[in-house]
């Protein structure tokens, strides 16, 4: 794998298909894979998106972007130890036969962490209009073993890799939001006493995580774990279903016989994992695709506000306002002049 850095375009660029698979290839690692190939030129995020490979084996990921498409991508990742953070928006993924949500557990800010045995795909899959925030630290278990392995008896090393692939969710120690916040003071320049700061907080961070796994108690894959990935599984079916639907009368009557369930169930069940009720899901995701809609297709506010499924434009004014912390006029403008 390549030690050279590979970072891309700065804040409030837009990544292209082409560019996203181009940076895996520098990091040494094998391209992306599209599931639904879109062309070359297709703009797939917006915003600030840092891709460094410190020293062999070490990869660093933090940004802050929009997600422009509905796609879902794979990409090979070697055995090691993945570390993941994130503080705004959420991250939906699977990886080892499981799909995971990343974001929406403990908020406002997650932590999540996986062991891979061996070489494994990750599957990211990306939702048009998704706002993340994010880092990743990525060790490779040879140099994860090459700095550690004489340090750690077997018994904790059998304890980080305990099981394959099967991710941990927490909420982040002050000590890790600080680690965190330096990262993005790095991002001035990739001159040699930044890639050397970076890679510094990248080892500081990891320890600490380490530690906070081996105080963790073992992994075991008993009937409790296998009944709680159903419900993430059902819980990511449920959502996708409402984003392929979401301009349609969506009822909770009709959600819950399409999932064979009743509708208390599916109420419980879904805010146990996404921290929001359905009808908050659902008046959300119209929000965002009417803000979408504003800058890209020129809708006007009371044209949005009906996209949105509101009667009357003050209101939508007012949820538009209360959730992105601007007005659906002020946030027109901001777009239109840069």
């Amino acid at each position: 794998m390549s030690d050279s850095p590979a970072k891309s375009a700065g804040k409030g660029s837009p990544i292209s298909a082409k560019r996203l698979t181009d940076l895996n290839t520098r990091l040494g690692l094998p391209p992306s894979r599209f599931r639904r190939d879109p062309s070359p030129d297709t703009r797939v995020l917006d915003g600030s998106w840092s891709y460094f490979s410190q020293c062999r084996g070490l990869y660093i990921h933090y940004g802050e972007f929009e997600e422009l498409e509905d796609l879902s991508f794979s990409l090979e990742l070697p055995a090691g130890l993945s570390f993941n953070l994130v503080s705004s928006g959420s991250v939906s993924f699977a990886i080892g036969g499981r799909q995971y949500v990343l974001g929406e557990t403990f908020k406002p800010v997650e932590c999540a962490s996986f062991a891979l045995m061996h070489a494994d795909v990750l599957t990211r899959h990306m939702r048009k209009g998704q706002h993340v925030r994010k880092l990743n630290i990525f060790v490779d278990k040879h140099w994860f073993m090459e700095r550690n392995g004489h340090i750690l008896d077997p018994d904790r090393i059998d304890h980080l890799f305990a099981e394959h692939a099967k991710t941990r969710f927490w909420r982040p120690s002050k000590e890790i939001l600080r680690v965190a916040k330096r990262f993005a003071e790095t991002d001035k320049d990739n001159s040699l006493e930044q890639r050397l700061v970076r890679e510094s907080l990248a080892i500081q961070m990891m320890s600490i995580v380490v530690g906070n796994l081996l105080r963790m108690p073992p992994v075991t894959a008993d009937k409790a774990d296998h009944q709680e990935a159903q419900s993430r599984q059902q819980e990511l079916e449920i959502k996708r279903y409402i984003d392929d639907h979401i301009q349609d009368r969506l009822s909770l009557v009709d959600l819950a016989a399409t999932f064979s369930t009743s509708v208390s169930t599916l109420q419980r069940r879904f805010k146990a994992f996404s921290g929001m009720t359905v009808a908050e899901y659902i008046r959300i995701k119209k929000l965002e695709r009417a803000k979408l809609a504003i800058i890209r297709d020129g809708l006007s506010i009371g044209e949005a506000a009906f996209m949105a499924g509101y009667n009357h434009p003050a209101n939508f004014i007012s949820a538009f306002t209360k959730q992105y912390a601007v007005s659906p006029a002020a946030y027109r403008q901001k777009h239109a002049s840069s």
